[in-house]
C-alpha cells in the first residue's frame, strides 16, 4: 500500500480548469503522522503553559496572602511596641523608687546604668525584617513576657509604697531630685564618643552646658565631702546626701562651699566654669549609689 501511487484531479468550481496531482502512498500517512505530532506538540506546550500560569497564580495569591499577614502582624508589632513602652516606664519607675526609698537590686542597679529599654529597644529592633512565622512567634512570646514582667512589677510596687509612706520627709529631703544647674543639656550619660580624645568610654554622669559662672545648687540636703581640684574634672565638688548616696559638680569655675559645711536643698554651692579637661562651659553632674555611679535621670523629678 505505501508503494502504490494515487492520482488526485482537483476542479475549479465552474469546471473551466483542473488539476493533477500524483501522491506517492506513504505520503497520506506521513501527513496524518506529522498532524498527529504537530496536535500532541500543540497540546503539550498549552499545558505546559497553563501550568505555568497556575504556578504563577498560586505565587502571586500566596504573596498577597502573605503581604496582607505581614502588613496585619507590622500592626500588631506597633500595638506590642507600645505596651512594651509602658511596661519600661513601668519598670523605670519602681527602678527610681527603690533606688530612692526602697532596697534596690542587682537588676535595678544595672537599669539605673543603662537606662535602656527592656522590650521596645532591645527585643524588637529589626522585627521588620522577620518573616511572618517568625514575627508571630516573637509578638507571642512577648506579650506573655510582659504579662509576667507587669504582674511581678505591679507587686513588687506595692512593696515600693509601703518603704516610701515609712520615709520622713527630712529623708525626702536628701533626694537629688532637683536639676543642679539651668542650662542645656548636651550629653546623656553612657557610653559615648570622646568629644576630646575620640575614643568611645564610659561617660559616668550628664553633662548641661551653661555659661560661665551660672549658679550650681545642691540638688538635695547633704554633706560637703570633697570640694577642690580633681585631676580631669577640674574645680570638682562631692556632697553626701545619706549613707551610700553622692553627688559630684566637675569643671567648676568657683567653689563656694568647703569640706564639712551642711547644704540644703536649692543652696548655691559653685558656679559653671570649664576647668580640668573639657572643651567649653559647662556642669558635668553624676550621681554614685553605693560605689556605682548611675544616671543621675533616675533621680531627677522635675
Amino acid at each position: 500500500m505505501l508503494l502504490k501511487k494515487y492520482h488526485l484531479v482537483v476542479f475549479r468550481e465552474d469546471h473551466s480548469d483542473c488539476r493533477h496531482l500524483r501522491l506517492r502512498g506513504w505520503l497520506l500517512p506521513a501527513v496524518v503522522l506529522l498532524f498527529a505530532v504537530l496536535t500532541a506538540s500543540l497540546v503539550a506546550l498549552w499545558y505546559q503553559q497553563r501550568t505555568e500560569e497556575t504556578s504563577v497564580i498560586k505565587m502571586v495569591i500566596e504573596q498577597d496572602r502573605d503581604a496582607v499577614l505581614r502588613d496585619a502582624l507590622l500592626m500588631q508589632a506597633s500595638t506590642v511596641r507600645t505596651l512594651a513602652n509602658r511596661a519600661d516606664r513601668i519598670l523605670l519607675l519602681n527602678t527610681k523608687l527603690a533606688l530612692m526609698f526602697g532596697n534596690p537590686t542587682e537588676e535595678d542597679f544595672e537599669r539605673a546604668t543603662n537606662m535602656g529599654l527592656k522590650y521596645s529597644q532591645d527585643r524588637m529592633e529589626n522585627v521588620a525584617l522577620y518573616t511572618p512565622r517568625q514575627m508571630g512567634r516573637l509578638l507571642s512570646r512577648l506579650l506573655d513576657e510582659m504579662g509576667d514582667e507587669i504582674f511581678l512589677e505591679e507587686t513588687r510596687q506595692q512593696d515600693i509604697f509601703v518603704a516610701v509612706r515609712q520615709q520622713s520627709p527630712a529623708v525626702i529631703q536628701e533626694l537629688p531630685s532637683i536639676w543642679p544647674v539651668r542650662g542645656r543639656f548636651t550629653s546623656p550619660f553612657g557610653v559615648r564618643r570622646h568629644p576630646i580624645s575620640g575614643r568611645a568610654i564610659m561617660h559616668k554622669g550628664i553633662d548641661i552646658s551653661a555659661p560661665q559662672g551660672t549658679p550650681i545648687v545642691a540638688p538635695a540636703s547633704g554633706k560637703v565631702v570633697f570640694a577642690k581640684r580633681f585631676s580631669g574634672y577640674g574645680l570638682t565638688i562631692e556632697i553626701e546626701h545619706r549613707p551610700g548616696l553622692r553627688t559630684r559638680y566637675a569643671h567648676c569655675s568657683s567653689i563656694l562651699v568647703k569640706v564639712g559645711d551642711q547644704v540644703k536643698r536649692g543652696q548655691i554651692i559653685g558656679k559653671v566654669g570649664a576647668t580640668g579637661r573639657t572643651t567649653g562651659s559647662h556642669l558635668h553632674y553624676e550621681v554614685h549609689v553605693r560605689g556605682q555611679v548611675v544616671n543621675p535621670l533616675i533621680y531627677i523629678l522635675n
